[in-house]
């Protein structure tokens, strides 16, 4: 898809000004993991992000929550906060998010299998959702 990241457009992430570091996986996570961006959003006023319907799972590690992360129409569950260090699912459909205030963190995109490996869940339970990480992955984001 050119002109877009693996998550959203890059005219979405060139207009949010913050320090990034995009990382390709070591050879041997490939099969699992297809890149990673470690980000520093400094301060964001508020602004929606556009994802795309996505055949990977995306994983954000926060290590500074932004104030606001919530989802936008047209998703059926439009307002709804999302967790810290939340996890998408494949989606087949768009995803609309409003984030503000300042983020640090690491988002990851896993393959499938990759996904299956770290969360032992069979992936239909993982589709076109955006949940909590698991609890064993908690005590990352409160550091």
């Amino acid at each position: 898809m050119a002109g877009w990241t693996l998550v959203v457009s890059r005219r979405e992430v060139v207009r949010a000004p913050a320090q990034r570091v995009f990382g390709k996986p070591h050879p041997r996570l490939a099969g699992h993991v297809l890149t990673y961006t470690g980000h520093d959003y400094r301060w964001m006023d508020p602004q929606p992000w556009r994802m795309a319907p996505l055949g990977a799972i995306v994983v954000t590690i926060d290590l500074e929550a932004p104030l606001v992360r919530r989802l936008l129409a047209p998703d059926p569950r439009q307002g709804q906060d999302l967790p810290i260090s939340p996890v998408m699912g494949l989606r087949d459909r768009p995803l609309v998010l409003e984030q503000a205030g300042p983020s640090r963190g690491i988002v990851l995109a896993l393959t499938p299998v990759g996904a299956y490996a770290l969360f032992g869940l069979p992936l239909r339970e993982l589709a076109n959702s955006t949940s909590a990480s698991p609890t064993w992955w908690a005590p990352m984001s409160t550091c």
